[in-house]
């Protein structure tokens, strides 16, 4: 459906100006039709009686009638349509070689256990989604796929790292040009909870990735994926964001400035991490991913792990926690770094709705040859001929006839 879409908003006509025949020609065919079918109304009047004609064909029905007229008309707009050239601008499938280091950074905290994807999921081993035993369809296996099917075969043979993180973040895959051994780390790899510490520090994620853009070559664009829920959860000591501000505390020395290494203000330490992101031309690009609607996150034990045994809970209430995308955090994100917001819900088809190539590929697309038009005339062509053959085939299925009884002779 996203394919149809995207190809329908680059839909344009070679000769749009024969376009202005519809005004002429639907109107004229719908005339024509209107004038045959008075014309057999007035001639079966005419020349015999309804309750004769129905004994050799069908009543003729207005609403019948009507139903054929428009398929008549149908027929002349998608020949006038297929005459005006239509075309399509084919979007780039990949961004240039050697153009990009692209990292991602995925929160992997407990929210990410979230299994709305769950019905979207292609079957395992022939059992359908909602049967599938064990965790299946989180939140986390949805961006998993995404890199895998879509981000990943649109930047083949640039650079690609990979950063996961919950109280601190994890450098998890280096800045590599081997796609092979990132699908294989992205397939087996990345699980909910394996980044050090508990909660979601963000501020931690963010900073790690861009820690791993940090490189001396600056012939290739940077771009920053970050893939979170909007969850932002530290300690209540501020540990957590205290060791992210000795980090940005150091690269602010080195260029003679001073920032609080003590700094727990999660705006504070955000805006600075947002400073060198921009100091540095990241392409900052963030990925909500999940439903707005609060649901539970399931726990899954038993013997043989695979069953629901509770859902986690609040740790000081100890009610049930729900969670949903906040998109509140993730737009004063946005606000902070001057970064571009998408959305990945399952409750709108969990698809961005654009090439990723073209997403991530910014500036890098231009250098290359613009996409040919590829023609697309053939297509309601075809269905205009479809449409005319189950028109005429009308001629070809006949209706119930009354059999004639001849008259007895006396």
């Amino acid at each position: 459906m996203d394919s149809l879409i995207t190809a329908y908003s680059e839909l344009h006509f070679l000769r749009e100006g024969y376009l202005h025949l519809l005004w002429a020609v639907v109107p004229a065919v719908a005339l024509v039709w209107a004038m045959g079918v008075k014309s057999r109304l007035a001639q079966r009047k005419k020349w015999g009686d309804e309750k004769l004609w129905s004994k050799f064909s069908q009543p003729l029905s207005i609403q019948r009638e009507f139903f054929f007229g428009l398929g008549w008309v149908l027929v002349a707009s998608l020949l006038v349509a297929a005459a005006a050239g239509p075309v399509t601008k084919g979007l780039p499938s990949s961004v240039k070689a050697g153009s990009l280091y692209v990292c991602s950074a995925i929160d992997v905290s407990n929210s990410m256990a979230s299994e709305e994807f769950r019905p979207m999921m292609p079957k395992r081993n022939g059992t359908a989604p909602e049967l599938v035993p064990g965790p299946y369809g989180t939140r986390l296996d949805w961006v998993k796929g995404v890199l895998e099917n879509e981000v990943l075969p649109s930047i083949v043979n640039n650079k690609f790292c990979m950063a996961t993180y919950m109280g601190e973040g994890f450098d998890q895959i280096p800045l590599i040009d081997d796609f092979d051994v990132v699908n294989w780390i992205n397939k087996n790899w990345i699980n909910i909870g394996n980044a050090p510490g508990g909660g979601s520090n963000l501020a931690s994620g963010l900073l790690k990735a861009v820690q791993m853009l940090a490189t001396n070559d600056n012939s290739r664009e940077r771009v920053l994926l970050l893939f979170s829920d909007g969850g932002f959860d530290v300690d209540k000591e501020g540990e957590q964001l205290k060791q992210v501000s000795v980090i940005l505390a150091e690269m602010a020395k080195k260029q003679g400035r001073v920032f609080n290494a003590e700094e727990t203000d999660k705006g504070k330490v955000l805006d600075e991490i947002a400073r060198h992101i921009k100091e540095m031309k990241i392409r900052l690009i963030i990925v909500g991913i999940g439903s707005i609607t609060p649901r539970a996150v399931p726990i899954y034990g038993g013997t043989d792990g695979m069953q629901v045994i509770g859902q986690f809970k609040d740790e000081e209430s100890g009610d049930i926690a729900l969670t949903y995308r906040d998109d509140k955090a993730l737009l004063d994100l946005q606000r902070r770094t001057g970064a571009e917001f998408k959305v990945l819900d399952p409750d709108t088809g969990a698809k961005l709705g654009v090439s990723w190539a073209s997403l991530i590929g910014g500036t890098s697309l231009t250098t290359q040859a613009a996409p040919t038009p590829e023609p697309v005339y053939e297509y309601p062509l075809l269905l205009a001929m479809l449409i005319m053959f189950a028109l005429l085939a009308r001629g070809v299925v006949t209706g119930r006839v009354r059999p004639v009884t001849a008259p007895v002779k006396k």
